[in-house]
């Protein structure tokens, strides 16, 4: 029997298959390298550079311009980005935007209106003030007690502190205790979108007729234009009160923001785009303004709130969303 060896001890006898390529999936290992890890090595890169802006500025409120811009970046880079670097977009960037579905293009302008409001909101705020509000002002406070109480136990009570000192060691703390763990929340809350751009189609409403999925995606598209509506009209009414300490949103908004965030997975659902992941943005986002609210409370005495009617804002807000998901309904099946 004749037998030819390999021309190399190397050579394979048998042809290979070729290696499949392993789908994207929802699980939890799925979910980490598709969503959560590009998420959070941008939000922790863009943490950098807003601290090292910080820093060199000596203002600690860098951090509230961080949240928007992340967030839309965010949504920039998932949706688009990321599909036309890796190759699952034909053509180019424009390409990319043409070729994605009717959800998947509302999800990105919403987020995008929403954060370029709130960039713009945030940014002239910091502007008006020469100095960082009340949150970074106790944080500040915060340090130089200890560091007095250092000081006095090492060197006797008595002994004058050195701001410099003080500044050097706010500024070496800041990073890992105020712009990183925004950075990790901040990776959360934009699962809200950035799990719609991988996700597989998924019947998750498939029970529903195509009468309940319109009234699901008009409702979602009303929710959150009330959530935006809610947001401007808090924001309005909230204008010159310099003593009124805020976050990113001001306190009468956050219920609004939290509207905002759970519209675009209801959108997803609509339109069978939905992907598990995306539920745990909105349930994030909400703990997050839950404790800025909480702690918000702490400062009533400084920090009133504006004196306007909770009913006519909702009543405004909700005839806003309704307009708004009548003028959306109207342009699809019009134009």
């Amino acid at each position: 029997m004749d037998f030819t060896p390999p021309s190399s001890p190397f050579t394979p006898r048998l042809p290979h298959p070729p290696l499949p390529v392993p789908p994207t999936t929802t699980n939890t290992l799925g979910i980490l390298s598709t969503h959560l890890i590009p998420s959070l090595t941008l939000h922790t890169t863009l943490s950098l550079a807003a601290y090292s802006a910080g820093r060199f500025t000596n203002r600690l409120d860098s951090k509230d311009l961080l949240w928007p811009s992340a967030l839309v970046a965010n949504a920039w880079y998932h949706g688009v980005v990321s599909p036309y670097v890796v190759g699952r977009a034909k053509g180019g960037v424009w390409e990319c935007i043409r070729d994605m579905g009717y959800a998947q293009k509302l999800i990105l302008a919403g987020v995008t209106v929403w954060g370029v409001r709130m960039f713009g909101k945030v940014f002239w705020r910091v502007k008006g003030r020469r100095g960082d509000d009340g949150r970074y002002q106790r944080y500040r406070d915060a340090v130089r007690k200890r560091r007095k109480e250092r000081t006095d136990t090492e060197k006797g009570k008595g002994e004058a502190l050195e701001e410099g000192e003080v500044e050097r060691e706010v500024w070496n703390k800041a990073f890992l205790g105020i712009f990183v763990p925004e950075a990790v929340v901040g990776s959360l809350v934009s699962l809200g979108w950035s799990a719609v751009r991988y996700s597989t189609p998924i019947n998750a409403v498939g029970a529903l007729d195509g009468g309940w999925r319109k009234v699901l995606h008009g409702f979602a598209v009303g929710l959150f234009a009330t959530g935006l509506a809610l947001e401007i009209m808090t924001d309005s009414g909230s204008n010159g009160q310099e003593q009124q300490e805020s976050n990113n949103v001001y306190r009468g908004g956050y219920f609004g923001d939290c509207l905002v965030h759970l519209a675009f997975p209801l959108i997803a659902l609509a339109d069978g785009v939905f992907n598990p992941a995306m539920i745990v943005g909105p349930v994030s986002n909400y703990l997050f303004l839950r404790r800025e609210s909480l702690r918000d409370d702490r400062d009533k005495r400084k920090a009133p709130r504006t004196p306007r009617s909770v009913w006519r804002l909702a009543a405004t807000g909700i005839s806003i969303g309704t307009l708004a998901a009548g003028v959306e309904w109207g342009c699809v099946h019009y134009f």
